[in-house]
């Protein structure tokens, strides 16, 4: 019975890991995150954080280390929306510049 537990515990890990992965992939890639939501990262982050604690409070591996890749690829495209969005701020501030001045 505990192989079967663990097994699943990696199989769950396994498809934990992989769901953001296509998404980080596409991102890095295109650096386009027009499309995406901040909020809906962000609140990825907050649960991956969530289980990532609570796999550490019960010692389970797969829990943890699952979570932490989770984390760590919300915030690589949590970092790409930011900067994107920055861009587009400071674009909009220039051309309110530039149309003051004509």
């Amino acid at each position: 019975m505990d192989i079967a537990k663990e097994v699943i515990g990696w199989l769950g890990f396994a498809t934990s890991f992989s769901m953001l992965l296509p998404q980080v992939i596409k991102v890095i890639r295109s650096r386009d995150t027009k499309s995406l939501s901040l909020v809906m990262f962000l609140l990825t982050f907050v649960n991956a954080l969530l289980w990532f604690t609570y796999g550490l409070i019960e010692k389970n591996m797969q829990l943890y280390i699952a979570n932490a890749c989770a984390m760590a690829a919300s915030v690589i495209i949590l970092f790409f929306i930011i900067v994107n969005l920055l861009k587009i701020k400071n674009k909009s501030k220039k051309n309110k510049v530039e149309k003051k001045t004509e």
